[in-house]
């Protein structure tokens, strides 16, 4: 038995997504430090100061939280880093690319069901996730339990083109049968559209391709 790649096209697809209407998310985050983007020199010197104050305590992971908060707070660099911990824990970045009006970076982060995430970062000071909640109707018809992870398949997004100079990022989102640890259902094309200023619009489900078992050749 071999897996393979079925797709199916769920309502949209990208010859008509000028048609799409983005829906909004809970997942976006205001951070007024970052009018402006990402400031990747500030951020370069952030990161440098906190291993060197920190080093010691890399090994125990609370004196090491700890630390790290310690020294944004001391350091003039890490006014975007302190501000970011404080929406998302342990937020330390691993490397980014600009589209335009918006930066998406990878980055280290303090959780229960991953270790590392891809963000959006806007010029207008916005902070979003990709775990925004977009109609899946059509995907639960066939699987009720299907559950949108944060986590990306093919790395950094592709673009799309949208009326009105807009900006489209799509990521390939993991689906999973309703937990991280579950059956993995397939790969969720989602679409984060932003306005030519960089403000986010919202999110809308492209395609979904499933994953299913084929017969032995």
């Amino acid at each position: 038995m071999k897996n393979v790649l079925h797709r199916i096209i769920i309502a949209f697809t990208l010859l008509t997504i000028s048609q799409l209407s983005f829906a909004a998310s809970n997942n976006v985050h205001t951070i007024p430090q970052l009018a402006g983007g990402l400031d990747l020199y500030d951020n370069q010197i952030c990161q440098q100061s906190l291993q060197q104050d920190c080093a010691q305590q890399q090994n125990d992971f609370f004196a090491y939280s700890k630390c790290r908060l310690a020294a944004m707070e001391k350091y003039p660099s890490c006014t975007q880093n302190l501000a970011i911990n404080k929406q998302v824990m342990g937020f330390s970045l691993i490397k980014n690319k600009n589209y335009g009006k918006v930066d998406v970076v990878y980055a280290d982060v303090v959780g229960a069901d991953h270790s590392s995430q891809y963000f959006m970062i806007t010029n207008t000071g916005e902070l979003i996730e990709p775990t925004v909640t977009v109609d899946t109707s059509e995907i639960t018809k066939q699987y009720p339990n299907a559950l949108f992870l944060p986590i990306i398949v093919d790395g950094f997004p592709t673009t799309g083109c949208l009326p009105d100079g807009q900006t489209l990022l799509i990521f390939q989102q993991q689906v999973n049968e309703g937990c991280l640890a579950c059956k993995k259902l397939g790969v969720a094309s989602v679409g984060y559209a932003f306005s030519k200023t960089g403000d986010y619009l919202g999110a809308e489900l492209l395609t979904f391709t499933a994953y299913v078992t084929a017969q032995p050749d």
